[in-house]
């Protein structure tokens, strides 16, 4: 398990690793960028709005994160609520870009892995997420964590409406984030299944 552990988190330092030169070169490369686009990796270009998005997603993660803090706190006491004291850390702008040139890296390299998730299976995994979430705010699942998810539900909501995109736009873009995040997670699984193969 530790050493697992350890090979993901090599590979993922390699990824951003990687993911940063790109971005160097394509910096020195080009020696200035459109005013629209932030970064160029492997040819993907990553723009100014969709890093503003994911920004003002980790707003709304810290909020959430702070309020769900203070209710843990009141509910189970100070030590309880210590888990979650790590989530309370705003990350900034520059840590969001890095994740977002690694996440680019470590999905060209599961595609070339034939790795790549199927729009399809990203498409049936967001529906039951969908349905659980359903399940959860109706009371047919039981997980304590109602409140946390109404609230979580109302400011992704609130954010659609403010960026100004329909709620099936919206929807395509998290179909599409699953489907790259899906495909990394099976390639960083198959790596590790390759590792303690080598190294029972």
């Amino acid at each position: 398990m530790k050493r697992s552990k350890i090979l993901i988190a090599g590979i993922c330092s390699l990824a951003v690793l990687i993911g940063i030169v790109v971005v160097g070169w394509s910096l020195a490369s080009k020696k200035e960028l459109p005013k629209d686009v932030v970064a160029v990796v492997n040819g993907h270009k990553i723009y100014k709005k969709d890093l503003d998005m994911a920004y003002s997603l980790e707003e709304l993660r810290y909020e959430n994160a702070k309020v769900s803090f203070e209710e843990l706190k009141k509910k189970y006491g100070a030590d309880a609520a210590k888990e979650l004291e790590g989530s309370l850390r705003k990350k900034t702008r520059q840590e969001i870009l890095d994740e977002m040139i690694e996440w680019l890296v470590l999905y060209d390299e599961a595609k070339k892995e034939g790795c790549e998730v199927s729009l399809d299976e990203a498409k049936a995994y967001y529906n039951k997420t969908q349905k659980m979430i359903q399940d959860v705010l109706s009371g047919k699942l039981s997980t304590g964590e109602m409140n946390n998810t109404q609230r979580a539900i109302e400011l992704i909501n609130s954010f659609v409406k403010k960026q100004g995109i329909s709620e099936k736009e919206h929807e395509e873009m998290v179909i599409k984030e699953c489907q790259m995040l899906l495909s990394i997670q099976k390639y960083l699984q198959e790596k590790e299944k390759q590792y303690k193969n080598k190294h029972p």
